[in-house]
Order: structure tokens, then C-alpha cells, then sequence
């Protein structure tokens, strides 16, 4: 089956990962990077302030373990 995934945050990333297994999935997303709210200043969000190489992670902090299963155990697949 062809599935669309609208949006690259954490949910769009993890349906279609989870999805991806069995099916055709296309993910759209409008900005210039993925991941909605996680950001990553020094990776996916540039931050001059930033000592290079040193990254910052920020906005994961939202996905506790008990109301977000599926996402932590999307990361933990990932590495």
C-alpha cells in the first residue's frame, strides 16, 4: 500500500518508520529540516554561539517514556 506521512516532527518520523516495514511511504514535510520540535542546536538547527563540534540537544525533554512508548522505541532502534 502507498501512504503519505504529512510532516516531519516526531510522530510524522516515527508513523512512518513504523509503517515503512510494509508499506510505500512518501513523507512531506515543509521546512528545511525534520524533526517538528526536537531540535538539535549545532546539528539540524545552525547556532553560531556554539563551540564547534559541541551539539545541544533541546526539545526532547517533551516525550517522557510513559505517554510517548512508540517514539522511545524508535530512538532506541535507531542507536
Amino acid at each position: 500500500m502507498r501512504i503519505a506521512v504529512i510532516g516531519g516532527g516526531a510522530s510524522g518520523l516515527c508513523a512512518a518508520w513504523l509503517l515503512d516495514a510494509a508499506h510505500e511511504v512518501t513523507l512531506y514535510e515543509r521546512e528545511g529540516v525534520l524533526g517538528g520540535h526536537v531540535r538539535t542546536l549545532g546539528g539540524n538547527v545552525a547556532c553560531p554561539a556554539l563551540p564547534p563540534g559541541v551539539r545541544l540537544d533541546a526539545g526532547v525533554i517533551e516525550f517522557d517514556r510513559r505517554n510517548f512508548p512508540a517514539f522511545h522505541a524508535w530512538l532506541g532502534a535507531l542507536g
